[in-house]
């Protein structure tokens, strides 16, 4: 079961829904296939990429079949805005996320001071910013997926 509380045909809500009804489809795949509960899990980064093909192929389609050239434009900058640039915005997260675990693993990492650290190192490879502005080094603390959705949580765990 899918719920979205207040779809109204937009754009984003239409996204939304592709992206997770190819969870959905996906899910459906494994039952059918007879997957085994235990292994139905997997890697999460394999299931959201899954989905997030989706989202390319919507916006991909709603653009090469629009006639009205604001439209096709629209489209076009949500395939770009949307998943399409997400990897140039997401890298220094998934470095923090990688080098997070490592630390952890190495005793590196014991407190919000040495997270602070780690991402203003890491965020300085991909910005300016970082080094102007020292208030980014807690840019750690908005990456969710590390905490809602740990992509090596079996490695972390056996640690």
């Amino acid at each position: 079961m899918f719920f979205s509380g207040g779809f109204a045909g937009r754009y984003d809500d239409v996204r939304v829904l592709a992206h997770e009804s190819t969870h959905a489809v996906h899910r459906q795949l494994m039952n059918s296939n007879h997957v085994p509960p235990a292994y139905a899990e997997g890697p999460h980064y394999l299931f959201e990429s899954f989905a997030i093909f989706s989202e390319l192929l919507l916006a991909d389609y709603l653009h090469r079949n629009e006639t009205d050239q604001k439209l096709k434009q629209y489209f076009l900058e949500q395939f770009f805005d949307g998943k399409g640039m997400e990897m140039f915005r997401d890298a220094p997260e998934v470095a923090v996320e990688h080098a997070v675990y490592d630390g952890m693993r190495q005793g590196t990492i014991k407190g919000a001071d040495d997270l602070d650290s780690l991402t203003k190192r890491i965020y300085s490879r991909y910005s300016i910013w970082p080094e102007r502005h020292d208030e980014l080094k807690a840019e750690w603390i908005y990456i969710t997926l590390m905490y809602d959705d740990p992509f090596m949580t079996s490695t972390t765990s056996m640690v």
